[in-house]
């Protein structure tokens, strides 16, 4: 029987279909339709006896549809497993991070070759093995195998390792030495709370530096230059081999040992020596200051002194280890030694703010030359000068004047010498005088030798002829000359002597005992005329 076209049909008691050995009655709602063998339904579904559907158009299902209890797909187009989904995935499209949720993905196989804790997936979709020791090919790239399990990373000379986007970072090996590179614009930092640079085999120190404490630099493995609070140590021999010079800040030093290199300290920076920073050196900015804190300073080659500084006390010069000069509390002591000067003219010795007295020897002769001023010698007991070193005693200057030769006696000393001129004038007798020719005097100790010559007139006054003016008082009188020339020459014999205690002399021919002795100026005596004299009196 076949049903071409069913409308609707209740079935109360039961349908039977050939074949079919069990027929069920479906007479209720929960009533099933079980069938024993094949059904086709039309020419595109069958419905196996073991539960399978073979369709070959389109089924379209409105709720979900379940595929025992692991598969459900929903009306929307989700797929919901909870068992495992096989096949080569080669339809599965359009997948990306986002889409894939976290959990745990077991082993796969996901390109050619095996998949495994020892294998990564390349970019050619093949498993590689990991190699151990990552080795660079001849380009720049690295060519090997990255291991990060505390393995060796291996790279040929000149081949870098690159950080930062410009590669501001680089790590390299040229085959002579080994190279850290920072850009010249960037820091490059090493940062540790304990830092320290050794040997290869670690045995002996380089530098070290430790957090709110020391850097320490060593040579041979001993510590000859360390950090302090107040700027650095340095402990022990200290010999740079370069020119390099390395520029400091304004701080001090302590110094116990030899530096032979340039340091450059800011103004009023201190290089210190001794455990109590007992030498200084230094400059403020405008003057550069050696400061021995109380301590004589020496300047030395090798053992011998050259200067020597004493605080409170002398400067000294040395000669071949020798004193030879040192200041005093009053000015500059030669203990052992002498000045010496080049045989050349323009070589001496200067005294006075602009040179006002000078010695100079020029080869042949010896000069003492006073530009200003005075030249004095003075000595509390007395100045001698002999003809050479102890030779012959020419003279002697002491508080009695001028003395010749052994002679020491007062009364023989010369206490003054002095030349110059006078004014004639008329003490008494009237007339006048002029004077011809300059009235001169020499003084030697208490000697005055004078002379004149001078023209007068006729006078009135009946009163002796006395001329005055004499340069020094006379000691007393009788010291006298004769007369060169008087008057017209009609007095001959005529002389002049001066007056005890006076600066004035009378003039008389002949003899004295009267007054008419006594030359006047009068036309009946000798009138006028003129006076040639000398005379040589002592003084009062």
């Amino acid at each position: 029987m076949s049903l071409t076209k069913i409308g609707s049909i209740g079935i109360n008691t039961g349908i039977a279909f050939a074949g079919v050995t069990t027929i069920v009655t479906l007479n209720t709602a929960n009533d099933a339709l079980s069938i024993g063998a094949t059904v086709n339904v039309g020419s595109g579904i069958t419905l196996g006896a073991s539960g399978d559907i073979f369709a070959t158009g389109v089924s379209t299902f409105s709720g979900n549809l379940k595929v025992g209890s692991g598969v459900t797909l929903s009306p929307d187009g989700d797929v919901f497993f909870t068992g495992i989904a096989t096949g080569n995935g080669s339809g599965l499209t359009a997948l990306n991070a986002t889409q894939l949720t976290s959990g745990t993905v077991p082993t796969a196989r996901l390109g050619s070759g095996t998949a495994s804790s020892s294998t990564f997936l390349r970019g050619d979709s093949t498993f590689q093995t990991v190699d151990t020791n990552l080795v660079a090919d001849t380009s720049p790239q690295l060519g090997g195998d990255l291991d990060t399990n505390s393995h060796n990373i291996l790279l040929d000379d000149d081949h870098y390792v690159k950080f930062g986007d410009s590669s501001d970072l680089t790590i390299r090996h040229t085959g002579g030495a080994n190279a850290i590179d920072a850009a010249a614009s960037q820091y490059l930092y090493i940062n540790s709370d304990n830092l320290r640079l050794n040997t290869k085999t670690g045995s002996e120190k380089y530098i070290t530096g430790t957090v709110n404490g020391a850097v320490e630099l060593y040579y041979d493995n001993s510590n000859v230059l360390q950090t302090i609070s107040g700027g650095a140590d340095i402990n022990g021999v200290f010999r740079p081999r370069t020119n390099n010079a390395s520029t400091l800040g304004n701080v001090s030093y302590r110094w116990n040992d030899i530096f032979t290199n340039n340091i450059d300290i800011a103004d009023s920076g201190k290089l210190k020596f001794g455990t109590s920073d007992d030498f200084q050196l230094s400059h403020d900015g405008s003057t550069n200051i050696i400061d021995g804190q109380f301590h004589p300073i020496e300047i030395r080659h090798q053992s011998e002194v050259h200067i020597k500084c004493v605080d409170d006390g002398a400067v000294e010069l040395y000669h071949n280890n020798t004193k030879r000069v040192e200041t005093t509390a009053y000015g500059t002591k030669f203990p052992n030694g002498r000045i010496e000067l080049p045989d050349e003219s323009g070589h001496q010795f200067q005294l006075g703010a602009i040179g006002d007295f000078t010695m100079e020897h020029d080869g042949s002769n010896t000069y003492l030359k006073n530009i200003t001023g005075n030249t004095v010698l003075q000595n509390d007991a007395a100045v001698e000068i002999t003809a050479s070193s102890g030779g012959t005693k020419r003279f002697r200057f002491d508080s009695d004047g001028l003395k010749f030769g052994t002679d020491t006696a007062a009364a023989n000393a010369l206490d003054d010498y002095e030349e110059g001129t006078w004014t004639p004038s008329i003490q008494q007798g009237g007339g006048s005088i002029s004077t011809l020719h300059a009235a001169r005097y020499t003084k030697i100790g208490r000697l005055v030798h004078i002379n004149c010559y001078i023209s007068y007139s006729t006078a009135n006054d009946s009163a002796a002829f006395q001329m005055g003016g004499l340069p020094f008082a006379c000691l007393s009188q009788n010291y006298e000359t004769g007369v060169t020339d008087f008057g017209k020459g009609g007095k001959k014999g005529a002389y002049c002597r001066t007056h005890s205690g006076n600066s004035y002399m009378e003039f008389l021919y002949s003899s004295e005992s009267t007054t008419s002795d006594r030359l006047t100026l009068r036309g009946n005596n000798i009138g006028t005329g003129y006076i040639i004299l000398s005379n040589t009196y002592m003084t009062a």
